[in-house]
């Protein structure tokens, strides 16, 4: 551990990591070099990687009926969005 991180107020250490305070609660510090540590990194990377297959995933979702009615087939896109546009008049 490094000195300069000390606490500096007068506690007791229990062990490494754990100090018993003035007003005798027990108080657990723990520091790890958050640039150095690659956990944050692949967590980070897994909310947002869920984030983004939850939104692709609800969009296939809303498709899905047109894509069931019309098909994937050349051109359908266009003549989808005419069809709503007719429908709408």
């Amino acid at each position: 551990m490094d000195n300069r991180n000390q606490v500096t107020v007068q506690n007791a250490q229990i062990s490494n990591n754990i100090y018993m305070g003035d007003d005798g609660i027990y108080r657990w510090m723990y520091e790890f070099h958050m640039m150095k540590n690659p956990v944050i990194l692949f967590t980070v990377w897994k909310v947002l990687g869920m984030s983004a297959a939850i939104i692709a995933l609800f969009g296939f979702v809303i498709s899905l009926p047109d894509v069931i009615r019309y098909g994937f087939r050349n051109g359908n896109l266009r003549q989808l969005s005419r069809r709503k546009e007719i429908a709408d008049i």
